[in-house]
């Protein structure tokens, strides 16, 4: 797990993504977020179909939860992550939401679509956060940077410098 998660309270068993399961968005109050829903749906090998309103979230769903009213604890970027029947990333802002899908992402494709019960809350240490490129000596191509890109938002971070040479 990159960056690694600040806390981890385990649980017992283990959650497992089936066919049958969606991304449930619960007060989702931008069209970010049911983008970026999309978005992790198709990423999570197209399984989960995207749903609105958690009463119909049932066990084996993904719930995106959205609740302005915990960016006191949480900020602007933090979630907290609640892995039993279902798993449920809940955040005050989108970012906080897109972060935790991240995380989810790398628990369930790291292990087959498995992620081990448990709880965590994650808040960043650092306000800013990113990958470093050069390609001053270098031919990187634009597919490349495509990927690095990726991969940054994956790890979390804010953002990915780029430091250029024309010849």
């Amino acid at each position: 797990m990159l960056p690694s998660l600040r806390q981890w309270q385990p649980g017992e068993g283990e959650f497992t993504l089936t066919d049958r399961a969606r991304i449930v968005l619960d007060g989702a109050r931008e069209q970010r977020t049911a983008a970026d829903a999309r978005r992790f749906a198709a990423e999570l090998n197209g399984h989960p179909s995207v749903s609105r309103g958690l009463s119909a979230a049932r066990a084996g769903d993904i719930v995106l939860r959205q609740d302005p009213a915990l960016k006191g604890s949480l900020g602007a970027e933090g979630y907290r992550l609640d892995v039993g029947d279902r798993v449920t990333v809940t955040a005050a802002t989108s970012t906080g939401v897109f972060y935790g899908s991240r995380t989810v992402l790398q628990l369930l494709n790291d292990d087959d679509g498995r992620a081990a019960r448990g709880s965590a809350t994650d808040v960043p240490a650092y306000r800013e956060r990113g990958v470093g490129v050069c390609a001053c000596y270098i031919n990187v191509s634009l597919p490349w940077f495509e990927r690095a890109a990726d991969g940054a938002a994956v790890q979390t971070t804010g953002g990915t410098p780029l430091t250029a040479k024309s010849t």
